[in-house]
């Protein structure tokens, strides 16, 4: 009887088209892999997303029986990253996989990431939002990667204690410093603490004035003029959110969208700049009538700057070289993106759709405030550049704001001293003339036991792509953000 059972389990797994490790008919003559999230695949802890991908992914089965993939879901955020490195530098890189737009310097760098121009209509690429096709491109037009939803950066206010959101940064400071002084409650929070979010939540500070961070070489500059004096008039703004009292000290310990969450639930914050997936966090947190006080405005300016937010989010890549495989990788991340999979992919994760028409077409998006609220700002949004100095960029400006925020250098300093700090790894990679992928990562200078494990675990097969469910990338602060 056990024989029997098994054979039969068997049975039914060779004819299901979707199964934890292969979408698609297990004879099919083209295999492709692919290395997803696990939140983003039919794999999802959450019954709602499952549900939606299994469709999805069926649907596809169903109309390419020449095709199977091969699944394997991806490990945590930084896990995923040195996977795909290590992959990169033996060979053995996937077809197709789903990468934090935050790495792609690391991969166009090497030159393995492949354009999908080809296979992918410029009619359909006019669909998605400007940035998810401006920040994957480069000079000549090539798109190396599809958008698979989004975010953007907001001020959340409170109506009953700010009636009128502040525009400017000087309606900023006083509107929050008299809460504060009235209340005594903070009156703006913000990240502050050493982390990604420090600088990446207040880049459209520096974007709305104008500023840039590197050319279009990938060469720093925000400390040559007239970018250095958009990047001290930020780094003022700063210090005196908290020499105003509008924001107390505490933000240099902020290092996690939950604690701003946790303070506009307990009521001890009347503003802050967050993101629009804390929408959700606050409805449930708060009673319904509280939940009713909190709007979201579009990021404070400088006076005379224009709207800007960050926006962040995954991509879709291909790897693979071989042309005939490209093209049904192309054609399958074309498949899962299509606008009315998009849709229902992001009415099941509660996330930003990248397309404008799901925005208009669908009542879903159409008739909800918030997410027509979220769409308006997304039609100014900006992602991170894609140079591989950027994570040096980022680390000098988070030691620069902290620095400044608590007197421990004045703001013209700090700004040259991240400059300086900038330039000089820029300058070391260019010397290295080696692409930042193929460098020994953190991972690949430890001890090399470790690196060998760790090795054999990227390099061979899974036994079951469920595995990474206990280091789903969830369990890490979003900051893709």
């Amino acid at each position: 009887m056990p024989d029997l059972v098994s054979a039969i389990l068997i049975a039914v797994a060779a004819e299901s088209l979707v199964t934890p490790v292969r979408i698609g008919r297990p004879d099919a003559p083209t295999t492709l892999t692919v290395w997803a999230q696990q939140d983003y695949s039919h794999l999802a802890a959450r019954p709602a997303i499952a549900d939606t991908f299994t469709a999805i992914f069926e649907d596809w089965a169903r109309t390419r029986p020449d095709v199977q993939l091969r699944l394997s879901v991806m490990p945590a955020l930084e896990l995923h990253k040195a996977k795909l490195q290590l992959a990169a530098q033996a060979g053995r890189l996937p077809d197709v996989a789903s990468i934090d737009s935050f790495w792609m310097p690391l991969f166009l760098a090497g030159g393995y990431l492949q354009p999908l121009n080809d296979d992918w209509p410029e009619e359909d690429r006019r669909d998605f939002l400007p940035f998810t096709i401006s920040t994957l491109s480069d000079a000549s037009g090539r798109v190396f990667g599809l958008w698979h939803e989004t975010d953007c950066r907001v001020l959340f206010y409170r109506r009953d204690l700010v009636p009128t959101p502040p525009r400017t940064w000087d309606e900023l400071i006083d509107v929050a410093s008299r809460v504060a002084r009235e209340r005594h409650i903070a009156g703006y929070l913000y990240n502050a603490g050493r982390w990604e979010a420090t600088v990446f939540d207040h880049l459209a500070m520096f974007w709305g004035q104008g500023g840039e961070l590197v050319d279009g070489e990938g060469r720093p500059i925000f400390g040559e003029p007239p970018h250095r004096e958009r990047m001290l008039r930020l780094f003022e703004f700063l210090r005196e959110t908290v020499r105003s009292g509008a924001s107390p000290t505490s933000v240099l310990a902020s290092n996690d969208y939950q604690q701003l969450t946790a303070a506009a639930t307990a009521g001890d914050v009347a503003m802050f700049l967050g993101g629009n997936w804390q929408l959700n966090d606050l409805r449930a947190g708060l009673r319904a009538e509280d939940f009713a006080n909190w709007e979201i405005a579009p990021i404070p300016q400088a006076n005379g700057a224009t709207p800007s937010t960050g926006t962040g989010g995954w991509v879709w890549v291909v790897f693979t070289r071989d042309r005939e495989r490209r093209r049904a990788a192309v054609e399958f991340i074309r498949d899962v993106e299509r606008r009315d999979h998009a849709a229902r992919i992001s009415m099941a994760t509660g996330h930003l759709p990248a397309r404008r028409s799901v925005y208009r077409d669908y009542p879903f998006f159409s008739r909800d405030r918030w997410y027509q609220r979220f769409g308006e700002m997304l039609r100014y949004g900006r992602a991170r550049p894609l140079v591989a100095v950027y994570p040096a960029i980022s680390q000098a400006l988070q030691i620069a704001i902290g620095d400044v925020i608590s007197g421990a250098q004045a703001p013209d300093a700090a700004v040259d001293r991240a400059f300086d700090a900038a330039r000089a790894e820029h300058a070391r990679l260019t010397a290295a003339n080696l692409p930042r992928a193929r460098r020994p990562s953190a991972l690949a200078r430890a001890p090399a036991i470790g690196v060998t494990i760790l090795a054999l675990f990227v390099l061979s097969p899974p036994t079951d792509a469920r595995l990474p469910h206990c280091c789903s990338i969830r369990s890490f602060a979003r900051c893709s953000p």
